[in-house]
């Protein structure tokens, strides 16, 4: 009944929500469009760089779109030409189409180093590194990321800093370096604080959280992540939520000894932002986690369920480490289930082996008494033989004797006639 609930619930989530967030979304763009119809063409230009970026992530369409109008309108050597290579990239990374994309960023690096834009050349250098991450190049994706701070650095762009350093925290939590991925997203929570930012603030003290987490740090998690959460939740924040939540769910089961059903309620949450705002990105992991919980409850048909999900859910991820994640955990699913299966069929297994036990014993004891049997058989046939052939020879020999006897009284008798002829 549960599951079926859920299944329901899940079915209706998208025709509820996905609505309410586009219709926040038009409200945004239309304002900013609104804004730059008013404005001189260059500060036009720079809106509708910002109209494409708020459609990163949701629809690749409408990215080019707006930003082919910010680069009709950007003056030749404006930092809204190459602003507009870097959305271009963006969109063509949302189909995973990666050449495309790097060709775009190459452009706009090449147009940001002409013009001596440091601000640019990091931007640049960041798309790089979120392609390559993409790509399971998890070194080069690190490179271009420092590449990045560097060029932020220089002009003491703090905002920038902070979420390159979030970046490669980020990274080194993808290829399983957790100490480094803690490091790294300490230092860029620290520095938010000083951003004037309370929304940027509470995004790194979640991301801190989950990095907590990653490092078996689950009370700090726990602290961290729930007071994140409210305000997050506030500002409407649903793609940053879905991770947010997913990693509270890890930290509560690790900190209290296997709270399943607050974990499971954690994951939901984290899908339910994600029918929200219609990132499909982190639905795999999310229905496997899931499938996981529902396994640790014994929720043997409820979790092939999920888990078959996670095998169909579209994952954004191309990378090697992706697919060498998926099928260890595939492969840890498939044990687990089959270790559950044993156990309830133990008892059983028990049962039979006893029967068998008895059985063999059975059947040995009537092959020894058979065995015993037929030994004496033959060896009284073998005695009985002996005895018959015995009596035979002896019969043989009085026969013999008898013969003999007459022979001997024949000759007696012829001996005697020829005497009394000689007399």
């Amino acid at each position: 009944m549960q599951f079926a609930c859920e299944k329901i619930l899940y079915l209706f989530i998208p025709a509820l929500f996905i609505s309410a967030n586009i219709f926040s979304q038009n409200t945004i763009t239309d304002s900013l469009i609104k804004i730059a119809n008013k404005s001189p063409k260059d500060s036009a230009a720079k809106l509708y760089v910002k109209v494409a970026n708020v459609f990163t992530g949701v629809n690749s369409d409408s990215v080019r779109k707006y930003a082919r109008i910010a680069n009709k309108m950007a003056a030749e050597k404006s930092v809204v030409k190459g602003d507009v290579l870097v959305q271009l990239g963006n969109s063509f990374h949302m189909e995973s189409k990666m050449d495309s994309a790097l060709y775009y960023f190459n452009k706009a690096l090449l147009f940001y180093i002409e013009i001596k834009n440091d601000k640019g050349i990091g931007k640049a250098y960041q798309s790089f590194s979120i392609v390559k991450k993409s790509m399971g190049d998890y070194n080069g994706a690190i490179d271009d990321s420092k590449k990045a701070l560097e060029s932020y650095r220089r002009i003491n762009w703090n905002l920038g800093i902070v979420n390159v350093l979030n970046n490669i925290s980020a990274t080194y939590a993808s290829c399983s370096q957790t100490s480094l991925a803690l490091q790294y997203s300490r230092e860029a929570f620290s520095l938010s604080a000083k951003l004037n930012d309370s929304l940027k603030y509470y995004m790194m003290m979640a991301e801190y959280g989950g990095r907590q987490a990653l490092n078996k740090k689950f009370d700090s998690a726990v602290y961290f992540i729930k007071r994140s959460t409210p305000y997050l939740e506030k500002n409407e924040m649903f793609n940053t939520l879905i991770p947010t939540y997913s990693n509270l769910s890890l930290a509560i089961y690790g900190s209290t000894n296997g709270d399943i059903k607050t974990a499971k309620e954690c994951i939901r949450k984290a899908l339910y932002y994600s029918f929200l705002s219609n990132a499909t990105d982190n639905r795999k992991n999310l229905y496997r986690d899931y499938s996981y919980l529902l396994l640790k409850e014994k929720s043997i048909d409820s979790a092939r369920i999920y888990f078959e999900r996670a095998l169909n859910a579209q994952d954004s991820a191309t990378s090697q480490h992706g697919l060498e994640t998926s099928k260890e955990l595939q492969t840890k699913y498939e044990t687990e289930k089959k270790e559950l299966e044993l156990k309830q069929a133990n008892t059983e297994l028990n049962l039979k082996e006893e029967k068998n036990k008895r059985k063999t014993i059975i059947i040995w004891l009537g092959v020894a008494a058979f065995t015993g049997t037929l030994f004496f058989l033959v060896i009284a046939f073998i005695n009985y033989r002996k005895a018959k052939k015995a009596n035979l020879i002896i019969q043989n020999q009085n026969h013999i004797l008898e013969l003999q006897k007459l022979e001997v009284e024949k000759q007696k008798h012829i001996i005697e006639e020829k005497q009394n002829e000689i007399i």
